[in-house]
Parts: C-alpha cells; sequence; structure tokens
C-alpha cells in the first residue's frame, strides 16, 4: 500500500495521479498494482495566496514482487524414481503469489486452480517424464516454475513367441537356432 499526503494553507488543494484527480485518496492508504505513477499535488489559493497551478510532482514505482511455486514429488523437492505402475504423491505450493497454479505432467495439464495442489500419480509406462508446476505472471507477481523429473522402470517381463525349433522332442544338451520377435 501507498499513501500520498498533501497540504495546503493556501485554498483548496488537488492531488492527480497520472492526470486524474484522486483527491479523495489523501492521506488514505492505497493499495496499486505494479507500474510507474506520476503524483502531481497543487492549490487553487485563496485571498492571501496566488494559485499554484504547477504545484509539486513525484513519481512512484512499484516493482513485481517475485513469486515462488514449491513441487514436491513423494514429498521430496528432488527428481524421483520409480517402478511402472506404482503411485507417488505430487504436491505443489505457491509460497509467494497470488492466484492460479498449473501443474503439468509429462507436457499435459493436469490441474489449473488455487494453491495448493496434491494428488496421488500413477505413470502406466516407462520412460523418463517431467512434472511442472508453473505460476503465471500477473499484475503483482513476476512468473514462477519448479520442474522435477520421474525416471519410470518398465517391469514388465518381455513378450516372447518361439517360431523355431517346431514343439518336438530333442535331445538333452543339444544346441539349438531360436527366432523370435
Amino acid at each position: 500500500q501507498i499513501n500520498i499526503t498533501g497540504s495546503s494553507s493556501s485554498g483548496n488543494l488537488n492531488l492527480y495521479r497520472d492526470n486524474s484527480d484522486v483527491s479523495s485518496e489523501n492521506s488514505f492508504n492505497v493499495s496499486l498494482g505494479s507500474g510507474f505513477y506520476r503524483y502531481k499535488v497543487n492549490s487553487s489559493g485563496n485571498q492571501n495566496y496566488f494559485a499554484n497551478a504547477t504545484g509539486a510532482e513525484l513519481y512512484v514505482n512499484i516493482t513485481k514482487a517475485v513469486s515462488d511455486i514449491r513441487l514436491y514429488l513423494n514429498n521430496s523437492r528432488s527428481n524421483f524414481s520409480i517402478s511402472q505402475g506404482n503411485l507417488f504423491d505430487i504436491n505443489a505450493t505457491l509460497q509467494s503469489g497470488q492466484g492460479i497454479i498449473y501443474i503439468y505432467k509429462a507436457g499435459e495439464l493436469i490441474y489449473q486452480g488455487s494453491s495448493s495442489y496434491h494428488d496421488i500419480i500413477n505413470f502406466s509406462s516407462s520412460g523418463l517424464f517431467n512434472v511442472t508446476a508453473l505460476y503465471l505472471e500477473t499484475q503483482n507477481y513476476t512468473s514462477s516454475k519448479d520442474i522435477f523429473y520421474v525416471n519410470v522402470s518398465d517391469v514388465s517381463p518381455p513378450n516372447i513367441i518361439i517360431f523355431q525349433p517346431m514343439a518336438k522332442t530333442y535331445a538333452y544338451n543339444t544346441s539349438l537356432e531360436l527366432n523370435f520377435s
């Protein structure tokens, strides 16, 4: 919040922000978004003083606050390895910022909503997948993201079909040629 206060002993006081009359905000705390603002104060004068149309100017620069989103895989802030088909926790919390967070699993949006997020996830296929927690820039906060990777191991046994040799009896300790796919 910001408080701009002007005073005058020589008539009515006028307070402007970026050429808009904000005299009603004089001496009050006001919430503004990030940006650059020009304030001007002047006086209309009275029987003892001339009007001061040029008045005084000051400038206010309000910068965006840094946002902070945190991602946890199985309650840890690190990459994670798991066997195919097993479950694990994803948690995301917006530590600093306000608004919507986005959670992606392997590039697919799985959550869009307010902080905080929790879910139990299953990867049905093997591979290396990223999990991303994202907070987009707003009027008052910068964007931030947290990314970790889940390494999913293949635990499925291979499916082998034998085409040759044919189903018949072979002598013990005989070498056989096998073709499989």
